[in-house]
Formats: C-alpha cells, structure tokens, sequence
C-alpha cells in the first residue's frame, strides 16, 4: 500500500470545505454526497451503482455502501450483505474514471480535489471499483542498490564476523594497553611528562591509576605496557581513561 501511495499520490486537499461548497451541499443534497461507482465484472459487463454518503465518510465508506447496494440486487440477507461488507471493503480502492487517480488515502472523501471540483460543477462524481490486487500488480518493480560505500562497509563487517570469536569470559588474563608515543605535544615549558590511566565506571574509579615512566616532552617515547583489571572482571560500562 505505500509503494501505490508513492506512485499514485492522493490528490487531497488539507484545507476545510470552502463555504460555497458547503453550501452547495445543505441546498442539494443534504451534506452528503451522490456518488456513481462502476463495477466492471470478469466478463467485462459494466454495472453502474449510485451511492449516497456523507461528505466525511470515507473511501472505504463508499465502497461499503457500493456492496451494501449489490447484494440488495442479489437478494442477499441482511446478514449476509454485512458479512460481505465486513470482508471485501478493504480489498477494493476506488478509482477516478478516466484518470489515474485512486482514492488511497482514508481521509474524508469531500477532502479529494476530484470530488471537490464535481460538487463545485454539480455534476455527479465517477468512480471506478478496482481489486488492490490488480492495482499492486501494476506497480513498476523497485531495485535497490546498496551505495558502493555501503557495500565496502558490508564486506568488511562480513570479514569481520568470519574471525572466529572468543568469550571475554575465557580471557585469564588482565587488560594491557601499549603506550608507545605521543606526538604534536603543547606544553608550555620544557620538561618530562608521562602517560596516566585508568578504568571507570561512571564517575567510580576501578582501579588503582596506572603511570608511564617519565620522558622528556621534545619526542616523548615510552615502548611501555601499563597493566589493569583483569578482563573478566571488567564490566560492561566500563571506560578506560588516558
């Protein structure tokens, strides 16, 4: 239903019923709305059925009222009409006659600019009943195409995924990083720095800080293991800080 929406868009209009249409309606028909709806059959044997209904109802409404007035043709029960009704409203739309205009949109009929222009001309609007099964069929088909950035991410994730994995449960041993060396370093004077982390959880340290030994600050280079919690230990949240 949202493929026919794209390709055959409501033509409705957000705005209220302007007063001289709202005018028209009291003085002829009593707000509501006199409606034609054809029904072609399998043997291509057109049935026309002219329907009453308010100005708010909507387009299921129509199609409601449309079988409620063929099975009064078939002799159907009561009953049975409304179980008809019940089941085959939601399978049809309604067409404009002569255009590729479908009533797709639930909203009220008098908001469709079709019907807006027939009540303004005071003419009887034409519809046609067509199964959404015939109208889907219709619809061009759609390929999607990953962008090729996409795609290099896709491969590489897939790549990913193919390293076998092992659980941090397994892992007896503790978390080591690597300082190895720091550059583009702004400091004001001369002198030795060092490396300090730690792990946290939240704003909670988890650990005892961890130091680098000191360098001096014109090419600091450490080659240097700084040792913390062991990894099973760690938990989820947690955060290393440098």
């Amino acid at each position: 239903h949202t493929r026919a929406l794209y390709f055959y868009p409501p033509d409705i209009s957000s705005e209220g019923l302007p007063p001289n249409l709202q005018e028209k309606l009291k003085t002829f028909s009593e707000n509501s709305v006199i409606i034609c709806v054809w029904v072609v059959s399998d043997d291509n044997n057109r049935t026309k059925y002219t329907v009453k209904v308010s100005h708010t109802a909507v387009p299921s409404d129509v199609i409601a009222e449309t079988i409620r007035r063929r099975s009064r043709f078939m002799n159907m029960s009561k009953e049975h009409a409304e179980r008809c009704i019940e089941e085959y409203r939601h399978m049809y739309v309604l067409k404009v006659c002569g255009s590729d205009q479908f009533l797709l949109a639930e909203c009220a009929i008098s908001c469709y600019k079709y019907i807006r222009e027939s009540l303004s001309k005071e003419i009887i609007p034409q519809l046609m009943l067509h199964t959404k099964e015939s109208v889907y069929a219709t619809l061009p088909e759609t390929k999607f195409s990953w962008p090729s950035y996409v795609q290099r991410g896709i491969q590489a994730l897939a790549e990913i995924n193919s390293i076998p994995t092992l659980s941090i449960w397994e892992l007896h041993t503790a978390l080591r990083i690597r300082i190895n060396c720091a550059t583009y370093v702004n400091i004001k004077e001369a002198g030795k720095i060092f490396v300090r982390g730690c792990i946290y959880h939240g704003t909670e340290a988890l650990c005892e800080p961890q130091n680098s030994k000191e360098v001096e600050s014109s090419n600091p280079r450490w080659d240097e293991w700084l040792d913390f919690l062991m990894v099973p230990d760690l938990p989820r949240s947690a955060r290393l800080c440098l």
